[in-house]
């Protein structure tokens, strides 16, 4: 029965906490009044409630059984001749009493006696609700599992909110204190400038002194010193005072910068002519993030916007799957972790972090990109800027960038008759980068891997390196310039070379140099 209004329970539920059973419509009139169990007085919502599949049978069960119990005849007693029902026809499945075993419709069906058939159901029927039981105790623990989980989540959300408001706050004191310090440069540039230009107007303020006074001799005698102190001024704001403006080159660790390729279409007005809606200018291949992209342009538009409108897309043509490669990134991080768990151990809370984060969800790479028109000698006329998630091979784009009007009209096509345009292109975060990075390194090594093994270089003899270094020594001859050979073949360096040359007239000034990698050239030479 329910808990709730003490009837049957319709659409049976339960409570996790306490395993009590009731109506649904129950259940959640009482939740939309307080969000707790009517029974424990635990905090429950709607969706933890559990589905009783097996309530629905028994409350069938229960109704059936209030049935029969209404009709006035005892369920153990025969309703056609009103006798205990003392035998099992196992050809009927069914309770008879003797009269129908021996003189009834049942007269020559196998028999047992009902007592015995009794147990035998009751044995049943408790092993099945045993093994309801446990599947029941089994859900309960589960249910308490996914509770510890949603816990651990929600502890694991809030120490990773703090850990990246914390490193968010010391970029921002980084960003400030950069900021300081340039500022300081400038206000340091700004109080030399600033008493330099003092100092000038003093000496002006002197020298029209000089010349409102009447004392001409007294200027003509000192005007060879106020000229050399005016040049000395004059100097002194040449070198000094040669303002360069501080970079605002403040460092971004969280987005990581985007890169700019420029893509010229020449003779575009040809192109536009023999331009056809499927065959598109394709840009050579443009490396962004580790990963492979181009620009494809059409030059008079596509579908609905062809011979009206500029069609232009980015597509993403050298990429693995995003999926794919970032359980690879993840399963060679925890493989390094593994190894490298001594010294992580040694290195204490300072240590590397554990866990993963960033786009694990998105399931492909989300990029941000800017296409712009470049007219001659001009800023860009037309921007667009959009973040989108590329699959591999996969294109987006604007396919009504602007008009081919607005392209002749404007004056948009350069002296040789290319259009330009200017591609800025990055991935969003730096995950998506080492993600990228670490296919590219699996790719190389499984290349060098596939690659026959090379033999190691042959030394070269001490023989062989005369006769190689022998036109050098010739060749030298008349130049004033003498070069001695010495050989020395080491045993522990693998016959490293040692070549000294020097001017034959300047025994004093010298070149040496050791020369292991001379040996695989002189291989080549004397074999020639």
């Amino acid at each position: 029965s329910c808990i709730v209004c003490l009837g049957p329970a319709v659409d049976p539920h339960i409570c996790p906490r306490c395993s009590k059973i009731g109506c649904r419509a129950c259940f959640h009139r009482a939740l939309r009044a307080q969000s707790v169990c009517p029974h424990c007085r635990m905090h429950l919502s709607k969706e933890e409630l559990v589905f009783l599949r097996w309530g629905v049978d028994l409350s069938s069960h229960l109704t059936s059984l209030r049935g029969t119990a209404a009709t006035g005849v005892a369920p153990d007693m025969c309703a056609q001749h009103n006798k205990a029902l003392s035998a099992y026809c196992q050809t009927c499945a069914s309770c008879v009493c003797v009269n129908c075993a021996l003189f009834g419709s049942h007269q020559g069906h196998a028999m047992r006696d009902v007592d015995e058939v009794y147990h035998e159901h009751v044995a049943l029927i408790g092993s099945r609700v045993s093994a309801v039981r446990s599947s029941q105790a089994r859900l309960l623990e589960q249910l308490q599992e996914i509770e510890k989980n949603v816990s651990v989540l929600g502890r694991y959300h809030a120490t990773v909110r703090a850990n990246i408001t914390r490193h968010c706050a010391a970029l921002h004191e980084r960003i400030d204190e950069d900021l300081r310090g340039k500022v300081a440069v400038l206000m340091a540039r700004k109080t030399a400038l600033y008493d330099y230009t003092q100092q000038v107007a003093a000496e002006l303020a002197k020298v029209d002194a000089r010349l409102r006074s009447s004392e001409r001799v007294g200027l003509i005698l000192a005007s060879t010193d106020l000229a050399h102190s005016f040049q000395r001024l004059q100097q002194t704001a040449q070198e000094d005072f040669n303002f360069t403006a501080v970079p605002a080159d403040f460092a971004n660790e969280l987005i990581p910068p985007c890169l700019s390729f420029e893509v010229r279409l020449p003779r575009f007005a040809a192109l536009q002519q023999a331009a056809h809606p499927a065959e598109p200018y394709l840009s050579e291949t443009l490396s962004c993030g580790g990963l492979g992209w181009r620009l494809k342009v059409y030059p008079a538009g596509t579908q609905d916007a062809f011979q009206r409108f500029l069609s232009v897309y980015v597509e993403l043509t050298d990429a693995p799957d995003y999926s794919a490669a970032h359980a690879a990134a993840m399963a060679g991080t925890a493989a390094a972790r593994e190894m490298g768990g001594a010294d992580h151990a040694a290195a204490g809370p300072g240590g590397s972090a554990s866990g993963s984060g960033g786009n694990s969800g998105g399931g492909s790479w989300e990029a941000e990109y800017t296409i712009e028109l470049l007219p001659p000698g001009g800023r860009p006329v037309i921007q667009r800027q959009f973040v989108s998630r590329f699959e591999p091979g996969e294109c987006w784009g604007y396919e009504r960038l602007c008009s081919l009007d607005l392209i002749d009209a404007d004056g948009l096509l350069h002296a040789d008759g290319a259009l330009v345009l200017r591609l800025t292109l990055g991935l969003t975060s730096y995950q998506q980068i080492a993600i990228a990075q670490h296919w590219r390194i699996a790719a190389l090594e499984q290349r060098l891997a596939s690659e026959p093994a090379r033999a190691p270089p042959r030394p070269a003899s001490p023989t062989a390196l005369r006769d190689l270094l022998r036109p050098l020594a010739a060749a030298t001859v008349g130049t004033g310039l003498g070069v001695g050979v010495g050989v020395s073949v080491g045993g522990g360096r693998g016959g490293d070379v040692g070549v000294l040359a020097a001017p034959s007239q300047s025994p004093g000034l010298g070149l040496s140099a050791s020369m292991p990698a001379l040996a695989t050239a002189t291989t080549s030479t004397t074999s020639t």
